[in-house]
């Protein structure tokens, strides 16, 4: 099952004009996912959302920074809901390796 991928712009999930697959390299009959190509009318509202953010996000603390930038890389790297048995696994494994350094 494909899913198609969203731009996430001034606070919102919002559908994308165009798609452009995302094929595994190691199977490229294997269409991982189909991501948002923004249009250019997206993309405006994306950088006035960023201009519009940008003043409050300069006053926060770079540990608000951390956390707020950490739980969007969880999300991007470890989405839960599409997560096999077998890649938690793997996940959990490269997890405790890297925390034993």
């Amino acid at each position: 099952m494909e899913s198609v991928q969203q731009n996430y712009i001034g606070g919102t999930w919002v559908p994308a004009g165009a798609t452009a697959p995302n094929v595994n390299p190691s199977n490229l009959n294997d269409v991982v996912a189909n991501y948002a190509r923004a249009q250019p009318a997206e993309a405006e509202a994306a950088i006035a959302a960023a201009k519009a953010a940008f003043s409050g996000y300069s006053r926060s603390t770079p540990q608000d920074r951390y956390e707020a930038l950490k739980k969007v890389s969880d999300e991007i790297l470890y989405p839960v809901h599409v997560m096999t048995r077998k890649s938690f696994g793997l996940m959990m494994r490269k997890l405790s390796v890297t925390e034993s350094r």
